[in-house]
């Protein structure tokens, strides 16, 4: 754990605000709809941009035209490759006997049926995979050509979650990752297609412009930071009315219960996590001779799947981070080790991510412990009442705990006090533990 000398309360109360559901879908919907009008904009703008390309095409050769339109647009697909390379495993292909956690091939895939037919979507409608990763996370995909063309459909769940979750609450993950890529997709990933056309043709009319000179190759590339710019830029605020609302999705397929205890063990995680990983910082600004890129691998070792037990778990890096500190006191030249590794670690912004850290860490807590109430939800009224009661503290000692208006994602606790303040009648669950409607 982060050593702190006294855990204080913030100076001043943080805004524990939710909207109302009703709200979230009025403020998407219009926000949709100011989009799609620049969507309209940005197809006139690609055939003004082609038609004077198809004045000027004659000052360069038509293949490097060719190729400048090209590179615009296939550009703008990108991050295909990323997702393309990433070692997933479909669920449908994973054995029956397989087991992560308390989960095993056959009961994946049963939670992913029952998802998707609360959900009414059929089960080949979208590819949901696992990826063998530590992080706790799960990743959706949406890539759209134009309304009602779509290419790409994907739910990507790290199996870290797995281990992490019981059965309810990883139904709520992939309910919530669900809505992100049918019900509150936003329209500049169906749009993918318009989008293209349009880098391509910026990239040949700058391509054009500059022909002849050495600044002719970047024009693909400006093009398409110029792209990216103006359709993909969202507000935090848009983001987390995102994030609001398939939180609603994944709650109405899984349960209230689980949705609220799912987020509080990835909560209590992330905190885990971010205490050993500001241990890893503090090794590097006490020996720099020790390159960043080995101290974070021992990081990633230490880590199992799932739950990080602090104390085992620090222990275990605290070991390799002193075998890593012992060779690197056996070269005589330091300096030499970092340039051969390739270590260009800025120690400032450390010092300035360690010193985030650990004011994360030192706020003081609600009157009750986060990693309780997820063992028992029975307990979740008392957490509820803990967080509104409590506006100058924290659930857990993370950033967006603190501040989370500029940042794409709700805290836990507003995510938390979303789910109960929304729940007004009992939604599906599979166990025994109360509903949120109960609190009544």
């Amino acid at each position: 754990m982060l050593p702190s000398p006294e855990l204080r309360p913030l100076p001043r109360p943080r805004s524990l605000s939710t909207p109302r559901r009703e709200d979230l879908l009025a403020a998407y919907r219009a926000s949709e709809r100011v989009v799609l009008g620049c969507v309209g904009a940005e197809l006139a703008a690609t055939v003004l941009l082609l038609a004077f390309a198809w004045g000027q095409l004659g000052a360069v050769p038509a293949w490097q035209s060719v190729c400048l339109f090209v590179a615009g647009a296939v550009g703008l697909f990108d991050f295909l490759l990323i997702h393309w390379a990433g070692r997933r495993t479909n669920v449908g292909d994973i054995a029956d006997h397989a087991t992560f956690g308390v989960h095993s091939g056959a009961s994946l895939r049963l939670a992913v049926r029952d998802v998707c037919r609360r959900m009414g979507l059929g089960e080949n409608r979208c590819r949901i995979s696992l990826v063998t990763d530590k992080e706790i996370n799960a990743r959706a995909l949406r890539v759209g050509l134009l309304p009602g063309l779509y290419g790409i459909h994907d739910v990507t769940l790290n199996r870290s979650i797995l281990h992490l979750l019981d059965e309810d609450e990883v139904k709520f993950v992939i309910g919530h990752e669900l809505g992100h890529v049918f019900l509150h997709s936003p329209i500049t990933t169906r749009c993918l297609l318009v989008h293209a056309l349009f880098a391509g043709a910026l990239s040949l009319v700058i391509g054009l412009l500059f022909a002849g000179s050495d600044w002719m190759i970047m024009a693909p590339v400006v093009s398409l930071a110029v792209t990216r710019w103006l359709v993909f830029r969202t507000t935090a605020a848009h983001a987390q009315r995102i994030e609001f609302l398939c939180d609603a999705c994944g709650a109405s397929v899984a349960g209230c219960l689980p949705a609220m205890t799912a987020t509080i063990k990835m909560a209590v995680e992330a905190e885990a996590r971010a205490q050993l990983l500001c241990r890893v910082m503090e090794a590097k600004l006490a020996d720099d001779d020790i390159p960043m890129a080995r101290l974070l691998a021992a990081y990633e070792a230490s880590l199992p799947f799932g739950s990080v037990v602090p104390a085992e778990t620090h222990t275990l890096l605290v070991e390799r981070v002193r075998r890593l500190r012992d060779d690197s006191r056996q070269v005589s030249f330091g300096g030499f080790v970092r340039s051969l590794s390739g270590d260009t670690t800025d120690l400032d912004e450390l010092r300035d991510a360690v010193k985030e850290l650990r004011r994360a860490a030192a706020v003081a807590r609600v009157p009750v412990a986060a990693a309780e109430i997820a063992a028992d939800p029975r307990r979740l009224p008392e957490c509820v009442a803990a967080i509104e009661d409590h506006p100058e503290r924290v659930l857990v000692g993370t950033d967006d705990e603190i501040d989370d208006s500029g940042q794409s994602h709700p805290s836990p606790s507003r995510r938390l006090l979303f789910l109960w303040r929304e729940a007004s009648a009992p939604l599906p669950a599979a166990n025994d533990s109360p509903s949120c409607a109960d609190r009544r």
